[in-house]
């Protein structure tokens, strides 16, 4: 299912004084990379592709008769979310939404030489088709599915081969019957929601080996696609697919983000990670309809919030002073 071009507007994020303060503190102190994010919006006829160091949002809807396609993405250090939905009477269309979030300052504390480790990941949305019974030569198809991408110094970490950490529903209408299918694959194998369901998932990656005290690239992508398509289809009557992951793909908030080994702990400004554990909260929750929930990037942290990336700072602060004192 191919999309075209078309450019449409961006999910606004209020400016924030304090954030951008506390973000170049944050920088300074560690000396890390900018964090880079990446939110692709895909339709029939349209497209939006932004990137930024603190978010980046894209959205795209297209409406004619007898269709309809979304698709939107919103990508920041609190997670990635993608919502991609299409509907059809006759004729093919579809949604889709990518959020990627690039950190290239994780880095491992420990015991001198290599670490081989994994890193969690929770997932929360639902998916779901939506096919109409249909007579004679007529067809109606329609699929929702989600796919999840992990990289580590640009290396893919995947549990089932290139892409496929997925889960994807097919739903099938001819005159003979119609059937709903779902594949699970890799990370995702162990999702637990049905068709429309929402439904949270935590996740490990396989595993990946790194230097200890030298700075490594984390990448993670998040994919949401909705198709239709009907083919002389009584006029009225509608295929439906989405896969709302407008709630997130993200770090685990509580416990350790890596799977280390005692004396080891692992750490990133960008991703707002400090020993080994999430020090950023994103203050309110997205919504579950469709698409993204509402204002999920607040411009200034909450006071909790505010004092835990504090906290983290000042931790990461001390020990970069360390370092460079050793290699005095």
């Amino acid at each position: 299912m191919n999309a075209r071009h078309r450019r449409a507007r961006l999910s606004k994020v209020p400016a924030a004084g304090l954030a951008s303060l506390l973000l170049a503190f944050l920088l300074a102190s560690s000396a890390s990379a900018l964090p880079l994010f990446t939110a692709h919006a895909i339709v029939n006829g349209g497209e939006d592709l932004r990137t930024g160091s603190i978010s980046a949002g894209a959205e795209v809807h297209f409406d004619s008769v007898g269709f309809h396609a979304f698709g939107g993405a919103l990508a920041s250090p609190f997670g990635l979310h993608a919502s991609g939905s299409a509907s059809v009477n006759n004729g093919l269309t579809d949604g889709r939404a990518i959020a990627t979030a690039r950190f290239d300052d994780f880095v491992i504390h420990g015991p001198a030489g290599p670490v081989t480790t994994s890193f969690n990941l929770v997932i929360s949305g639902s998916l779901g088709v939506l096919i109409p019974t249909v007579t004679g030569d007529a067809q109606a198809q329609a699929t929702g599915a989600v796919i999840v991408q992990t990289a580590v110094n640009d290396l893919i970490v995947t549990a089932d081969g290139f892409f496929q950490d997925r889960v994807r529903l097919f739903g099938l209408s001819t005159s003979l019957g119609s059937s709903v299918t779902v594949q699970k694959t890799g990370m995702l194998a162990g999702w637990p929601g049905g068709n429309g369901d929402f439904a949270i998932h935590k996740f490990t990656t396989p595993t990946f080996t790194v230097n200890v005290d030298e700075p490594f690239t984390v990448e993670i992508q998040l994919t949401a696609v909705g198709g239709a398509f009907g083919f002389i289809v009584p006029e009225g009557v509608t295929s439906e697919g989405f896969a709302d992951f407008g709630s997130t793909l993200a770090f685990p908030t509580t416990g350790a983000v890596f799977n280390l080994l005692d004396g080891y702990t692992v750490e990133s400004v960008g991703a707002r990670i400090a020993g080994n554990a999430f020090v950023g909260e994103e203050p309110g929750e997205p919504g579950p309809g469709p698409g993204p929930g509402p204002d999920p990037l607040p411009g200034v942290p909450e006071p909790a919030s505010l004092a835990l990336l504090l906290a983290g700072a000042a931790v990461l602060a001390e020990r970069a002073r360390r370092r460079r004192r050793e290699r005095a």
